[in-house]
């Protein structure tokens, strides 16, 4: 049977002199989809 997910874009700006915090962002993004979101039914789509 389908599922349905809701999709939020997470949209980060920053500065450049955060470039390695912005990094990890992709990762931690990751990790949420596997974890809180998947029992949560939603995905998180990082837009940089």
């Amino acid at each position: 049977m389908a599922k349905s997910i809701t999709q939020y874009n997470v949209f980060v700006a920053s500065t450049s002199d955060v470039k390695e915090e912005r990094d990890s962002l992709d990762n931690i993004i990751n990790e949420i989809n596997l974890s809180t979101a998947k029992i949560l039914d939603v995905k998180l789509e990082l837009v940089s």
